[in-house]
């Protein structure tokens, strides 16, 4: 048998040796498929199932809270009800609970580093709790953790250094464990140095670790800023933990004093539950959905090379049925033809599965170059183990799929016997029967890629609340609080330099993730809004001409001045939806009076601004009140040049900021434009692996049709050439099978567009902008797939035309 086996092999080799036209088109079919499908596997592999890299990831979790009763925007009535944790609420969970082995919060700061010779820099700094390494449990490269000891309010100020920071300012020597560090002009013990990987959850590697010292007697009930991370004990699930930190809440509602926004009562009212949820899917966030579409693409278009190399199968059968039945007739089983088929579609998809792991490879680089940077983890996928099984799983049973129905179909006839005719409908049926699924799959994921290209033209129609960001270059800079810098003269000296226009700064700026401030406020007007009813809105700090240089266009009235601010000029400029929600247009706010509810003042609206998207052009612009720069310690600087985005203009930046304080190090500098576009990064990368996954289909669908038509020709050149010898004109002719193609793609865009209908809802959550059932959409991607359908049947029916009636019937 192994012998039989092994010549079976030997002539399956033989016969697609002397068939390269075949064997090069089914191999590239498949190839394509696999590839494509391999490559989106190595990403999900990396980014979706295995996106932690740190021991035992599973029984990592996240911990927060969960208050649909709190406030706007943060409760049920303007946003998720999600919050993080209070220090104090950490306090008694890190103590009382049962369920975790380690539990720890942390925060995101920016520091200055200074000494040791070299120029002071800024450092992204995480303030951490010793539970927070302990539940990560990643061990130091030199060093130690952070201990419990370094968190008490009097121990002596220690840090831990990342790996790329430590490498990058102290060349690797692991000598500086043990020496003094000046963080903010103070010095810190250097007591450990992270390994190289190592990264807080959301992708961000530390520069700086330093000790969360928090004193116990002066912790209160409010302030829900921390980030918590919990290691689940063995065995512990997390609906056992949630209920474990449920106990706890009104332990922590008796053991802290409120203050004057986090009242115990008021707490009370906002039904504060535990959120206890897997430490990867905050990772992952928003790319989970989206990577898993790519992934369902890949599979379609899959499946599309299956059934285009499975139509080649058959067509092969077909003009084989002669040489079958030789065999047969020589002493061979139908049996023993099968096995021979299946045998070269094990071959064919072997060679292919070969090659699809070169075009993996490639298409990983290709995805991880156009990535944006909010995919986590996407820099490691690479084809390993794991794909390179998949990849041979997927071969195997791609060679199956589509030698298995030839095969069956050869072994079910009596080879020998007089029954082309009937084998012939029959193929043709079958073939006829490919294409119409290849059509609707092609159309599937020509419409996904289609709703996407309008959804993502509908992100970009949207006006963000600035202009022409290729010209903005942006900076932050954090003020001294001992020695503040004169911020007038720092704007002089910026709109000095030769190409700037003009020059501003605010708390924060749009798509930066921060520089706002929800607080409860009230227009004068409305004093039903008072107290406990006000309504949260977004509070930002801005200098005079901020808008201008934004280009923020000036809806009514003016903005700030630097004498309003001179003269302490109690003034506010508001964004034009809260003027139309308090006073019903722009005009009308004018004059009003409102004020923050822990703000005994009030402020005079002198000037209403156009809606900015401060959350990105995906998410509602908020209602936003703006302040002037009183006491601002850390801020954004926009600076309008055509210069922008060049080292020759930060560096010239650098100097400026220098002037007004040597030590003062700038940092997260940019162009608003590649700002701008970070915000919409992910949807455009997934616009740009379906467009592609979508031009494949396309392709391989128009193959696909040709190679049927082409056949059909081949098959009935005889009857081709009776009816041309009978009357009938190539125009007729080709209107015949251009016709026939078109009733099969006409076939499969109903079964198509119906497959789309059922998959739009689950769709829905990619798109913006755009219903899943947009009509506009459905009928251009169906009518260019239909028109792609006529330009293959074309082309072999100008050959069925061209057919000589008297040549083609002189062998009969």
């Amino acid at each position: 048998m192994f012998r039989d086996w092994l010549r079976d092999l030997r002539l399956a080799a033989r016969s697609l040796a002397r068939a390269p036209g075949f064997t090069l088109a089914a191999v590239a079919a498949l190839a394509l498929g696999l590839g494509a499908a391999t490559a989106l596997f190595a990403v999900v592999n990396a980014v979706l199932l295995h996106p932690l890299p740190l021991p035992q990831a599973r029984q990592l979790v996240e911990i927060g809270e969960f208050a649909p009763g709190a406030p706007s925007p943060m409760g049920a009535n303007g946003g998720s009800g999600e919050l993080g944790l209070s220090a104090s609420l950490a306090q008694i969970y890190s103590e009382r609970n049962r369920s975790f082995s380690a539990l720890g919060i942390w925060s995101v700061f920016s520091d200055v580093i200074s000494g040791g010779g070299r120029p002071p820099e800024r450092a992204r700094t995480f303030a951490v709790t010793s539970g927070v390494l302990r539940a990560f449990a990643v061990p130091p490269l030199a060093g130690r953790w952070l201990t419990p000891g370094d968190e008490q309010p009097h121990a002596q100020p220690a840090a831990m250094l990342g790996y790329g920071f430590w490498r990058r300012r102290f060349g690797g020597d692991r000598a500086v464990v043990g020496q003094m560090l000046m963080v903010n002009g103070a010095p810190r013990l250097v007591v450990g140095i992270m390994p190289r990987g190592f990264s807080i959850p959301g992708g961000l590697e530390p520069e700086l670790i330093l000790p969360l010292q928090l004193d116990p007697a002066t912790l209160t009930l409010g302030d829900f800023e921390f980030s918590g991370v919990a290691r689940l004990r063995p065995g512990v699930s997390r609906a056992a933990a949630t209920n474990d930190l449920q106990r706890l809440l009104p332990v922590w509602l008796r053991s802290y004093p409120g203050t004057p926004e986090a009242k115990p009562r008021a707490l009370a009212r906002w039904r504060i539950a535990p959120l206890v949820r897997p430490l990867s899917q905050v990772v992952i966030g928003g790319a989970r959905g989206k990577l898993w579409a790519a992934m369902g693409a890949s599979a379609l278009l899959l499946l599309l090379a299956c059934a285009n190399v499975l139509n080649l199968f058959f067509v092969r059968a077909e003009a084989r049925r002669q040489d079958f039945a030789i065999r047969v007739a020589l002493g061979a089983t139908s049996a023993r033809a099968a096995r021979g088929i299946v045998l070269e579609g094990l071959l064919v998809a072997l060679a292919a599965g070969a090659c699809a792991l070169a075009l993996a490879r490639a298409g990983i680089a290709l995805l991880q170059r156009l990535a944006p940077a909010g995919v986590p983890r996407l820099h490691e996928a690479r084809i390993g183990g794991a794909a390179w099984a998949f990849a041979a799983a997927a071969a195997l049973l791609a060679g199956l799929a589509v030698s298995a129905l030839p095969a069956l179909r050869v072994a079910g006839e009596r080879l020998g016997t007089d029954r082309a005719a009937t084998a012939g409908r029959e193929s043709q049926r079958a073939r006829s029967g490919l294409v119409v699924a290849q059509v609707a799959l092609a159309l599937v994921l020509v419409l996904g890629a289609g709703l996407l290209v309008r959804s993502v033209a509908a992100l970009r129609s949207v006006a963000p609340g600035f202009s022409d960001p290729a010209s903005l270059q942006t900076f932050r800079v954090t003020m001294p609080v001992s020695e503040p810098i004169s911020l007038p003269g720092l704007i002089d000296r910026i709109v000095a330099i030769p190409g700037v226009e003009s020059a501003a700064f605010a708390s924060g700026l749009p798509m930066q993730g921060y520089g706002g401030d929800w607080r409860q406020a009230f227009p004068q007007s409305r004093p039903e809004l008072a107290g406990a009813n006000a309504p949260e809105r977004f509070f930002v700090t801005v200098s005079p001409g901020f808008f201008h240089a934004a280009g923020t266009p000036l809806i009514a009235g003016r903005e700030l001045t630097w004498e309003d601010i001179a003269q302490r000029r109690p003034f506010a400029l508001v964004s034009t939806n809260l003027a139309r929600q308090w006073w019903g247009s722009p005009q009308a706010a004018l004059g009003q009076q409102l004020r923050a509810s822990d703000d005994p003042d009030w402020d005079q609206v002198i000037g209403v601004v156009a809606d900015v998207h401060f959350n990105g052009v995906d998410q509602p612009a908020p209602a936003a009140i703006y302040e002037p720069p009183v006491g601002l310690h850390a801020a954004t600087f926009i600076v309008r040049s055509p210069r922008a985005g060049t080292a020759a203009l930060l560096a010239q930046l650098r100097r400026a900021v220098a002037s007004a304080d040597a030590s003062l190090p700038i940092y997260s500098n940019s162009t608003m434009e590649a700002i701008y576009a970070n915000s919409i990064s992910l949807p455009s990368f997934l616009m740009l692996v379906m467009a592609l996954t979508a031009g494949l289909a396309l392709a391989l669908g128009v193959v696909g049709v040709y190679a049927v038509v082409a056949c059909a020709v081949a098959e009935r050149r005889r009857e081709i050439a009776i009816r041309m010898a009978l009357g009938a004109s190539a125009q007729q002719v080709r209107r015949f099978f251009v016709g026939g193609a078109l009733r099969l793609g006409l076939a499969g865009a109903g079964l198509g567009l119906g497959a789309a209908a059922l998959l739009a809802r689950a769709f829905a959550s990619l798109l913006f902008g755009v219903s899943p059932f947009d009509l506009g959409t459905y009928a251009l991607a169906a009518a260019a797939l239909l028109l792609a359908v006529a330009a293959a049947s074309y082309f072999p029916a100008c050959r069925a035309s061209a057919i000589a009636p008297v040549e083609a019937l002189s062998s009969e």
